[in-house]
């Protein structure tokens, strides 16, 4: 064994002496002497590990991966291809990624636009995609085809453009939010208000909104109004008071109105108030529409309009079209009869001269009031129509009955008193009571006529 070390040192010292490698190696701990400078070309690696420090600087760098941890080297080592004795480490292999833009082509992702490449402690994984923009007036979602999407949520009610902003925010920080956009918490101010608002709040989540505290409450059970006076809405359209800082998603509110009732006010693309004129159009080509600054949209049925001066017809106008109907309504009133429908409205003589050739319809059966009744009803004279019998002239006078129109003792209601000191009185049969009450004969009411029709 001595002669064995005895020769390995005889040829370690043998190579360094042709300058191929770098340090020479000590082969006693004792050694305190200066290394050999290298001037030949660098080692490509050490056999045995320094256990010496250095004394004097190498004129050539090592090929070391790691620095020597002994003093006395004035030149860094290069990057050793083995682990070097004296080194305490390798360098370790950098992260994949440091930013998620630095995943970005990186992997194949699938097919999904929701889905995004995501730096996770140095490695690029999937993973979902942030929508998020930071307004909390606009709704935040993913669609897998087209990414993210965020939407204003807005609506039009009156002449008010109204934001739904699901971010929730404390009542103050909802309305500097509203100011964003121009606009102010959204206030209550009428029970039409209150439902309009609250049909809003069906297409979301939340329960309850800021709204304005000015805002009243119209709730069918009014909720017990506190301090302080940040004001809550619900979805039942109710208001209430709660603690200002509670978070919660709100309504935002741009209100136009100029006091014109004749101009349609509304909020423009560019967040700015602007009037037309006001559509008084009621769909019905029947009427006339017109505006008065005064009371607003009107909507008048010309006098006499359709009228064909036959009070035997009934009259009507086409909503759709406008055209005129002139319908004559008869209904049988015996075998030998026929009750014909006169809408009039005619005064009593009037009426009576129009049913000439019959008589003012009085009936006598139960089938007769009932037909009567369905006419007074279709003509919407469902109080009382005329009735052939008349008081006779000059007042306190007996009433008889008229054209054949009815026999045997008038049948007046139980609070009519037939005979009494006032002149001019006509009997009119009520369709609610089914009997006679006396009326002034200038009248002007709806009327039945009964005609023969047995006579050719």
């Amino acid at each position: 064994m001595l002669r064995y070390a005895a020769a390995l040192s005889i040829l370690v010292c043998a190579c360094d002496s042709d300058k191929s490698s770098g340090d020479a190696i000590d082969t006693h701990s004792d050694d305190t002497s200066a290394e050999v400078i290298d001037t030949a070309t660098p080692d490509t690696s050490d056999v045995v590990p320094d256990t010496q420090p250095d004394t004097e600087a190498d004129t050539q760098p090592d090929t070391d991966t790691a620095p020597d941890t002994q003093v006395g080297d004035t030149a860094p080592d290069a990057v050793d291809v083995s682990t070097d004795g004296n080194d305490t480490s390798d360098t370790a292999a950098p992260p994949d990624c440091v930013t998620d833009e630095q995943c970005n082509g990186t992997g194949i992702v699938p097919p999904n636009a929701c889905v995004a490449l995501r730096c996770v402690e140095g490695v690029c994984i999937t993973g979902e995609r942030d929508c998020d923009d930071g307004n909390p007036c606009t709704l935040d979602a993913c669609d897998p085809r087209m990414g993210c999407i965020n939407n204003e949520m807005t609506y039009e009610i009156g002449s008010s453009k109204i934001w739904y902003c699901p971010g929730h925010l404390a009542q103050a920080d909802a309305q500097a939010a509203c100011g964003t956009l121009g606009a102010e918490l959204a206030t209550v101010y009428t029970a039409e208000d209150a439902t309009a608002l609250a049909n809003v709040l069906l297409d979301f989540a939340d329960l309850d909104v800021w709204v304005s505290s000015f805002s009243g409450n119209f709730c069918p059970t009014p909720k017990r109004v506190v301090v302080p006076q940040c004001q809550a809405f619900d979805q039942a359209g109710c208001t209430a008071s709660d603690v200002c800082f509670t978070e919660r998603a709100f309504l935002c509110a741009i209100e136009c109105n100029d006091g014109n009732p004749c101009t349609r006010d509304y909020v423009g693309d560019d967040g700015l108030c602007l009037s037309g004129p006001a559509d008084c159009d009621d769909g019905n080509a029947c009427t006339v529409d017109s505006c008065s600054e005064r009371d607003g949209c009107q909507h008048v049925v010309p006098e006499g309009q359709c009228a064909d001066a036959d009070p035997c017809t009934t009259d009507t106008c086409s909503p759709q079209t406008g055209a005129c109907t002139h319908a004559r309504v008869a209904v049988p009133w015996d075998a030998t009869h026929e009750l014909v429908a006169c809408p009039g409205p005619l005064t009593w003589s009037q009426a009576r001269a129009k049913c000439a050739g019959g008589a003012l319809a009085m009936p006598v059966t139960a089938a007769h009031k009932t037909a009567l009744a369905n006419i007074a009803a279709s003509l919407g004279a469902t109080a009382a129509v005329w009735a052939p019998v008349k008081q006779g002239d000059g007042g306190n006078q007996p009433w008889t009955w008229q054209d054949n129109g009815g026999s045997g003792a008038v049948p007046f209601c139980a609070s009519v008193q037939p005979n009494f000191d006032e002149a001019g009185r006509c009997g009119a049969w009520s369709t609610v009571d089914g009997c006679v009450v006396d009326l002034s004969c200038i009248e002007a009411r709806s009327f039945g006529c009964v005609f023969d029709t047995s006579i050719p």
